[in-house]
């Protein structure tokens, strides 16, 4: 099964304290499940990193993507990483598709390392969504919810990876 993380982070380092963790399971055709979980951000700075520059840009951007650090609905991360693991583990032989091999998949797994919590899937089932979008730009999907909302930008993710045919060859 194929499921397509997104994070929203307080830095770009692969300490990043993460805000937000949403992720879909998807086929080629379908989506079987997504997950969604807030982070409270006193959690989320006690594991990871924040910079200036991550702040300002996240200063720049809309009300509605800006809400996820302001949400009063939040999880302290380990037990949000508890959770994903109990969704992860939902489905068999999982490939975790991040935006950058050094990025979503890398804080992360940088995130279950400082909690003490094993990762759900092995660090060789890592993918790079970003290195297979930039070999096909011209894949064009109309955008659907929040720009910076974790859940939302994965299923966009999921969305162009499904109208990429190679990727289903297996």
């Amino acid at each position: 099964m194929d499921i397509m993380l997104d994070l929203e982070t307080l830095d770009t380092a692969s300490t990043a304290a993460i805000i937000a963790i949403g992720a879909v399971a998807f086929t080629e055709s379908e989506f079987w499940g997504e997950f969604y979980a807030p982070v409270d951000v006193s959690s989320a700075l006690q594991f990871g990193t924040i910079s200036g520059d991550t702040l300002k840009w996240w200063a720049q951007k809309p009300d509605a993507a800006r809400s996820v650090i302001w949400d009063e609905d939040t999880l302290p991360l380990p037990k949000a990483l508890q959770e994903f693991t109990a969704w992860v583990r939902t489905f068999e032989n999982v490939e975790v598709w991040g935006n950058g091999a050094a990025f979503d998949n890398a804080v992360i797994a940088h995130a279950y390392q400082k909690t003490g919590l094993p990762q759900p899937w092995e660090y060789s089932q890592d993918r790079c969504y970003r290195t297979l979008r930039a070999m096909h730009h011209d894949i064009s999907v109309t955008r659907k919810g929040v720009h910076h909302n974790a859940l939302d930008d994965a299923k966009h993710q999921a969305r162009v990876m499904q109208k990429i045919p190679a990727v289903w060859v297996k």
